[in-house]
């Protein structure tokens, strides 16, 4: 058995364990020398910190955060293949840092990348009134003389009691600022789980025998309802992704030049908006649309990269810094700014949980020893570590 769960070694430490998963345990302590090594460190660690005033998350945190420090005192390449086998048994919560280094030298100068939001969630609807969901909790909604399920993570179309079949079909826009997520129930049951700084555009409605169909800016997951007659379109900056009934992401983000969709399950195609060549997307395939040479690409897509955010996840493969921190400044609603150009071109890997206070993940990059992070209240300046 080669990985376990770490809800499994967390019951064993705790003393909670039962039968089923201390068999389980067995099995992975028995596959190999190194499960071994890595259980004895892991119990002797939160032996030592049992603390009340520390939970079993912050201490796993604490504890990898020792295994990374340890690795540094380590050869770069025994010590990653350690680390790597200590953090591949932790599956859900693994938390690894690599560093490549790709120093580019340039003239100093301020780069302000990203800034800070103070917006919350609306939803507004076609007469343009806005409504500000952060101040909803479990209410009914009366948006254009309908009724709305809303609270503060989900707006609800689909409940039959709240759809009004002979009422004409209004669109309305849902927008979600910098630091914030949000689910959408439409009205045929489809569900759109929104990531930071995005919005859709959408009808209050749809027709059993129309097409169904709703603009995307920015990045979100589809979780569409099936329907053979009424195919579902997303549009996005002049392209065109139909399907009928599937689950797919799509990135569409303002500082990219590329759409990328890419498709957990199910099947789908993809087009320029006024016509031309109809690309198929099969599961766990991506397309690029770059959109300067207005031209797609299908290729073999990393499904856990695309879709990370949506499972509480930073995934980070070769990524240059810059990338990062767009990403970190999406999710936590932070600024960065640097004077070293050639900084952001440093290139990293890494597995990091998304926690939610944003200095616990700068700590994991922080750790690799080679950049610094200076923290004022939301905006962060970045340095090298000489």
């Amino acid at each position: 058995m080669k990985n376990i769960e770490w809800r499994i070694l967390s019951r064993s430490i705790t003393g909670n364990i039962t039968s089923d998963e201390s068999e389980l345990l067995d099995a992975w302590l028995n596959y190999s020398q190194d499960n071994v090594v890595y259980y004895r460190q892991l119990k002797e660690f939160f032996t030592k910190n049992k603390r009340a005033d520390i939970d079993m998350s912050e201490r796993r945190y604490l504890f990898l955060k020792r295994v990374e420090a340890n690795r540094k005192q380590l050869s770069r390449k025994h010590a990653m293949n350690l680390f790597m086998r200590y953090a591949a048994v932790v599956i859900v919560t693994l938390v690894s840092s690599v560093l490549v280094l790709k120093h580019i030298n340039q003239p100093a100068e301020e780069i302000i990348i990203a800034a800070v939001s103070n917006e919350e969630v609306t939803l507004i609807s076609n007469p343009g009134k806005t409504y500000d969901l952060s101040k909803e909790e479990d209410v009914n909604l009366v948006v254009s003389n309908e009724l709305v399920s809303a609270s503060k993570s989900e707006v609800d179309y689909s409940k039959e009691i709240l759809q009004d079949k002979s009422a004409s079909v209004e669109y309305h826009t849902l927008r979600v600022p910098i630091g914030k997520k949000f689910t959408l129930i439409l009205a045929d049951g489809s569900k759109v789980y929104l990531n930071s700084q995005s919005e859709l555009y959408y009808p209050n409605q749809f027709s059993d025998s129309e097409v169904r169909k709703v603009n995307l800016k920015g990045e979100a997951y589809f979780e569409v309802a099936h329907n053979k007659h009424s195919p579902f379109i997303v549009v996005a900056d002049g392209i065109e992704i139909k399907n009928y009934g599937t689950s797919y992401n799509v990135y569409n983000r303002s500082f990219s030049n590329q759409i990328i969709t890419t498709l957990v399950e199910g099947s789908i195609s993809v087009r320029i908006s006024d016509g031309g060549y109809e690309h198929f997307v099969k599961p766990n395939e991506h397309a690029t649309y770059n959109k300067d040479k207005q031209s797609f690409n299908v290729a073999v897509a990393n499904v856990e990269q695309a879709t990370a955010w949506k499972e509480g996840l930073f995934v980070f493969k070769d990524e240059r810094l810059e990338k990062i921190l767009q990403e970190l400044s999406l999710e936590y609603n932070i600024g960065f700014s640097v004077t070293d150009k050639a900084i952001l071109e440093q290139r990293f890997t890494s597995y990091i949980p998304r926690f939610d206070d944003f200095n616990d993940v700068l700590a994991i990059i922080e750790n690799t020893g080679e950049i610094h992070f200076d923290v004022r209240e939301r905006h962060v300046g970045i340095s090298r570590i000489k």
